[in-house]
């Protein structure tokens, strides 16, 4: 059994009968029979087992500590053992009228330390704090989520055994990051709030108001993309793994209340929690999500002044030896995993190791956490991050450098626009690869730029009014996005084995050399029928179909790689997605299946003749 930092003589002296406790002045050495352990501690046989006898005796004997230890791992500490025990003491007071039969040797009296005719439990004394040291964050952990959930915890860290006699992994640290800003359940109350990070969802058929929370699906994100960084960089540590799930789900259980509950009548363990809420919820939120979208490369937007990982006939990549790597940018040993490096002798130790290149070394950190800047608030003192400044230095943004037509750019686009513009022309100009210098920034660039601002720019009504957040959830819009969660997915990339292949619920059209996938009529039914269900129950309006539509542009875009793209030989910007966001009525000459996907299906006729006709609309 784990001892646990109980003060006990602190904890006698808070309660008003601590000083009749005990008879003997030395607690440590006071012992006490296993009938006495089992029946006055209310434990049972098999506990004993985990606590050493005391040999030498006809009978077996315990240290009284030790026995009252296990009666406090039991029940959760003195008060949990209180509560208990209060609980038989008011059965036997209403079912005897008195203690008189209560107050056996073997059970407990009024006036010994477990005062049970106190109306509720003494306070834990300060000292009560096991797993917190002298800690003021775990202190104010502790006070911030339930005793229960803090022991449960706590029992599987001590079987994880995480640190594996090394630091703790920075992957690890980042989810937690994320798992300390998760959403509460707001205070009980007629009807339901809008709070963020959270979606209720309403049970039909019993009134306006009756439902339950569930984690939103921008948040959700944020945590399966923490964990799957863990997933990726811890491959060998089975354990950890299995530790950092448990963390996400008591993150969860806490934030919504349906974790595991012990019911101590029955002395049984529920866990509403194990339902198809978190399944559900995880698979929707990993349905736009595929490995190959979580890059390791993504761009944050800063330019390191660590020179490019390419030789010339000037200087050779600045490289680093995996010990001075992990030093110098305070890593952990598995925060390499998956860095290319190469073999290096060094002849004068006569032994081998591993040499990285220092520009993907510092790349990893930046991943870590969240750009330089946050690196920069983490790192120590000196070296390249210097600690005594102010505040962080001031870092060029990577997609614009000292360019005016592109700052320009990004001053007038909308941020959503202006990323998914740099990533369709990373994918034509840099073969995928993000800017590393400001000679990658090219006039073909700015040009492509400058077009791309009268093409998407503000002044274009269809690009306009992007909710930052999806509406609530309603009977409607609750059916939307469960077809939504259902589209069909492309096989593959152009121009590999698999495209071409029948794909069900996707079309394959055009020529043999300009072939594309589209969403087929069955699939279309499906999705014009929820969007009129929209319309009907919300309405065209900002509340209703103009921000839902928003959700049914990015899965058009997502599930047939679709969306914003750049024509380099046109020289023109493109977007095959943006049908979507029409919010008027089409005239009946536009209205054909080489003109409108509305045309394809019975159901599409219905959504176009729900649409108002806007005045550009002919």
């Amino acid at each position: 059994m784990g001892t646990k930092n109980y003060n006990r003589a602190l904890y006698r002296t808070s309660e008003t009968s601590g000083e009749q406790a005990l008879a003997c002045q030395n607690h440590e050495f006071q012992h006490t029979s296993s009938a006495k352990a089992i029946t006055q501690y209310r434990l049972k046989a098999p506990d004993l087992r985990k606590i050493w006898s005391i040999a030498g005796h006809s009978i077996s004997l315990y240290n009284e500590q030790s026995v009252e230890d296990l009666a406090w791992d039991r029940h959760g500490g003195p008060c949990g053992l209180w509560r208990w025990l209060k609980q038989l003491y008011d059965c036997h007071i209403s079912e005897h009228g008195d203690a008189a039969l209560f107050a056996t040797q073997f059970s407990y009296q009024p006036g010994r330390k477990y005062d049970l005719t106190l109306p509720r439990p003494p306070p834990d004394p300060p000292e009560y704090v096991p797993y917190v040291g002298r800690s003021l964050r775990l202190q104010q952990i502790k006070a911030s989520i339930p005793a229960w959930i803090w022991l449960v915890c706590h029992a599987a860290m001590d079987k994880a055994v995480p640190h594996d006699g090394q630091s703790e992994s920075s992957w690890i640290m980042c989810l937690r990051k994320v798992l300390r800003g998760e959403p509460k359940l707001p205070l009980r109350c007629t009807g339901w709030l809008r709070v963020d990070n959270l979606e209720f969802f309403e049970v039909l058929g019993h009134g306006r108001g009756h439902g339950h929370y569930e984690w939103s699906q921008v948040y959700t994100e944020r945590v399966l993309k923490a964990l799957w960084n863990i997933l990726g960089a811890l491959r060998v540590r089975h354990a950890v793994r299995q530790h950092v799930v448990r963390e996400i789900y008591d993150a969860y259980s806490g934030s919504l209340g349906c974790g595991i509950h012990y019911d101590p009548v029955t002395e049984a363990w529920s866990d509403p929690g194990m339902g198809g809420q978190v399944t559900s919820i995880t698979l929707t939120a990993l349905s736009p999500i595929s490995p190959s979208n979580l890059r390791d490369d993504a761009p944050y937007g800063w330019i390191t002044d660590i020179p490019p990982n390419v030789k010339t006939h000037l200087m050779a990549p600045p490289q680093i030896h995996k010990a001075r790597a992990i030093n110098m940018y305070m890593l952990g040993y598995n925060d390499l995993d998956g860095i290319a490096y190469e073999d290096r002798y060094i002849e004068d130790g006569g032994y081998y190791c591993n040499q990285y290149k220092e520009r993907d070394i510092e790349w990893r950190p930046w991943q870590i956490h969240g750009g330089p800047i946050g690196y920069w608030q983490f790192y120590r003192g000196g070296a390249r991050y210097d600690l005594t400044l102010a505040a962080p230095p001031e870092l060029q943004d990577r997609y614009v450098c000292e360019s005016s037509i592109l700052r320009d750019a990004k001053r007038d686009l909308a941020p959503w626009i202006w990323n998914a513009c740099n990533a369709a022309l990373d994918a034509v100009l840099l073969a995928g690869h993000v800017p590393l210098c400001a000679q990658d920034l090219t006039p073909e660039r700015e040009a492509a730029m400058k077009c791309a601002t009268s093409t998407f720019g503000a002044s274009r009504q269809l690009y306009a009014d992007r909710p930052n957040q999806p509406l609530g959830p309603s009977p409607s819009i609750l059916t939307l996005r469960n077809v939504l969660s259902e589209a069909p997915i492309i096989p593959h990339e152009p121009g590999s084995l698999k495209w071409g292949t029948p794909v069900e619920g996707l079309d394959l059209n055009g020529t043999d050399k300009l072939q594309h996938y589209d969403w087929g009529t069955g699939y279309l039914e499906r999705v014009f029928s929820a969007a009129c269900g929209v319309l009907e129950e919300l309405g065209p309006d900002a509340g209703g179909w103009a921000s839902t539509r928003w959700e049914v542009y990015d899965k058009y875009s997502q599930s047939l790689d679709l969306g914003i793209r750049y024509d380099r030989d046109e020289k023109t910007w493109s977007d095959a997605a943006a049908v979507w966001l029409d919010c008027g009525s089409v005239s009946s000459k536009m209205l054909q299946p080489e003109h409108h996907l509305r045309s394809k299906c019975e159901a599409g006729h219905a959504f176009n003749k729900l649409l108002p006709r806007l005045p550009s609309s002919s």
